[in-house]
């Protein structure tokens, strides 16, 4: 169990939407991986991906945040319920180049909505300047009212920013 001055969030999303990056550029490199070789299609994307989780941790604002990165391959699913055990919050990550990664996330959030009712932000990760997918489009696929930005994961301003909005609505929250 967690003291009062520390959270544990979860970072969620598809398969290659920016989960480990964003653990990575806000935890500056000091993160637990668990990843393995790519195959089939999923090599054509990348070589690596998660199987197990990612975990940073960092301070903001003197509150101590770990960040636990969930698998994203359908695959890999049973881990979300591991990890999601205890959360106080979850950032749902979207590819904004990538229109499937908004309807592989619909499934990913609705699970995670429905299960946990606790405070979330969705971010669309504008990788590489291009956004294709649109805040409005989020908004009405996922039939949410949480709150949608709009960052790069490998922006530390970007990702501190992100985590501090969702750090002051897990304080109201409490």
């Amino acid at each position: 169990m967690l003291r009062e001055n520390e959270f544990k969030i979860l970072v969620v999303g598809p398969f290659n939407s920016g989960k480990t990056t964003l653990i990575d550029t806000v935890c500056d490199g000091k993160i637990v991986k668990t990843e393995a070789p790519t195959y089939g299609l999923y090599k054509t994307v990348k070589e690596m991906t998660t199987v197990a989780l990612d975990y940073g941790r960092f301070t903001l604002r003197s509150k101590k945040i770990h960040l636990f990165g969930t698998p994203g391959q359908e695959r890999f699913s049973f881990m979300w319920h591991v990890l999601a055990r205890g959360l106080d919050g979850f950032v749902m990550l979207i590819d904004g180049s990538d229109p499937q990664s908004l309807l592989k996330a619909k499934r990913i959030y609705e699970l995670l909505a429905s299960l946990y009712n606790v405070p979330h932000l969705i971010v669309v990760n504008n990788k590489n300047g291009r956004v294709l997918v649109r805040k409005e489009d989020v908004k009405k696929i996922l039939g949410t009212n949480a709150p949608i930005r709009e960052a790069s994961v490998v922006n530390k301003q970007d990702v501190e920013k992100i985590l501090e909005e969702l750090v002051k609505m897990l304080n109201e929250n409490r």
